[in-house]
């Protein structure tokens, strides 16, 4: 792959991920766990980095991970967490608890009349 392009995905991922992340955890996990999806979302994208950079060497992976890391983080505090899309996300994500619990409210209620 050209080095642009691969130097773009590095920016895309880490401008995109807090919302992927956002939209796969739910708001009620503690901050521990939150942190140990995040990470292991960031470790995926940086092995796929690596993968289609054709530079798949672990000894790249310390130096991938920090980068796309950094850019996830500063686009979460700088961008996403003051606009309040990752709130957003968390609350109305694909498995998020209230979308959950809307659902089981759903059915509670179809049930009870």
């Amino acid at each position: 792959m050209p080095e642009k392009l691969i130097d773009l995905y590095q920016v895309v991922v880490g401008v995109l991920l807090p919302m992927l992340i956002a939209l796969f955890i739910k708001k009620t996990w503690d901050t521990k766990k939150k942190v140990w999806i995040s990470m292991l979302f960031v470790m995926l994208a940086s092995i796929g980095h690596l993968f289609y950079s054709g530079d798949f060497d672990l000894t790249n992976l310390p130096v991938t991970f920090l980068k796309i890391f950094g850019l996830t983080v500063i686009t979460y505090k700088g961008f996403w967490n003051p606009s309040g899309a990752i709130n957003s996300a968390e609350n109305t994500g694909p498995i998020s608890s209230s979308a959950t619990e809307m659902k089981l409210n759903e059915k509670t209620k179809l049930y009870n009349k």
